[in-house]
C-alpha cells in the first residue's frame, strides 16, 4: 500500500491497517510511509506487523 499521499496517520489508521492484514491472512507491505507514520509505528510497537518498504 503506497502511504506517499498520506499527510496525517494516527492509531485509528493504524489499527485500520492490521485488521486488513489480519483479514487478508498475509503481511502488508507499506510503501513510502511518511516520517509520522513511522513514528507512529514506532512508538505502538508495530514495525513488524509490516512489511516497511521505501518508494518504489
Amino acid at each position: 500500500m503506497d502511504l506517499s499521499g498520506v499527510a496525517f496517520m494516527d492509531s485509528s489508521a493504524l489499527h485500520a491497517l492490521r485488521n486488513r492484514t489480519r483479514a487478508e491472512h498475509a503481511v502488508l507491505e507499506l510503501r513510502d510511509v511518511p516520517g509520522q507514520g513511522m513514528r507512529l509505528l514506532g512508538l505502538a510497537g508495530a514495525r513488524g506487523l509490516f512489511a516497511v518498504r521505501p518508494a518504489a
